[in-house]
């Protein structure tokens, strides 16, 4: 899983894939490996077997967090505001110190112009960071913080509070 990663982070997809799909072929219902190759499909543009990878993954492990944060990713992608915010509301019930749950959530709403109800989530997700700085277990990094503050700047900026956005 981490060697793959490691290969999806420096953009070396086809790498990534070819790990993960070795470790697939041992063991195919592994979720986290599902999930990895979700999000590696999700970048080569491939979002139709991605989602049906994701669903395989949240049906044999609906409370593992990661999967549910990425089907909401995923059909916010497609527009489907609904279910995306069906699936980030799981995580955040699974985990209400999740920040990617707080954050999906946020970008959906605010996505739909509910920018009040998108503020309150982002203000959240931004908590849990400043609170888990430096943790290894969230794993959050300053690009994390800076697109949630972006997102809180774009919901003030909907509610009228423009003075405030560019603070």
């Amino acid at each position: 899983i981490n060697l793959s990663k490691c290969n999806r982070n420096i953009n070396n997809l086809q790498q990534s894939l070819n790990i993960i799909n070795k470790l697939l072929k041992f063991k195919p219902d592994y979720v986290i490996g599902i999930v990895e190759k979700s999000e590696i499909l999700i970048q080569q543009g491939l979002t139709e077997e991605a989602e049906k990878l994701l669903d395989k993954a949240i049906k044999l492990n609906p409370n593992y967090i990661k999967g549910q944060c990425l089907k909401g990713r995923l059909l916010l992608l497609k527009f489907n505001f609904g279910k995306s915010l069906i699936h980030f509301n799981n995580a955040i019930t699974l985990n209400s110190e999740y920040f990617d749950g707080f954050y999906g959530k946020a970008i959906t709403l605010s996505s739909q112009n509910y920018f009040n109800e998108g503020l309150k989530n982002i203000n959240n997700a931004l908590q849990i960071y400043e609170g888990n700085v430096g943790s290894f277990f969230q794993s959050l990094s300053e690009f994390d913080y800076c697109k949630a503050l972006y997102f809180k700047s774009k919901c003030l900026n909907g509610i009228g509070k423009n003075q405030k956005a560019l603070d």
